[in-house]
């Protein structure tokens, strides 16, 4: 893990911890779906850009970057829980454990 990832994965468990909300959360997942591109290409991806290649190259992560294709933009639809899930799936991903 390079110094670029740790600072990233710092900020995502920060914006995790804080009480931020869904928004904080959703700004979480991004930058972790954009951590898991730039492992596999060496390139930093924007969240839009990174979101396109999880779904090409990981299929099955596409549960994950799915509250990232489609915020929720209503007050009180928000589910912090689901983005919560998402984000520690993406933490186990990085951090070497196995792909769900």
């Amino acid at each position: 893990m390079d110094q670029l990832e740790e600072n990233l994965i710092g900020k995502a468990k920060a914006l995790l911890r804080t009480e931020n909300g869904y928004s904080g959360h959703l700004q979480a997942l991004g930058i972790l779906a954009g951590i898991l591109a730039y492992r596999e290409t060496g390139i930093l991806i924007s969240g839009p850009e990174a979101v396109k290649f999880i779904e090409m190259r990981f299929p099955e992560a596409m549960e994950l970057v799915s509250p990232l294709k489609s915020p929720v933009t209503k007050p009180g639809e928000e589910d912090v829980g689901t983005l919560q899930k998402s984000a520690k799936k993406f933490l186990g991903i990085i951090s070497g454990g196995t792909r769900e």
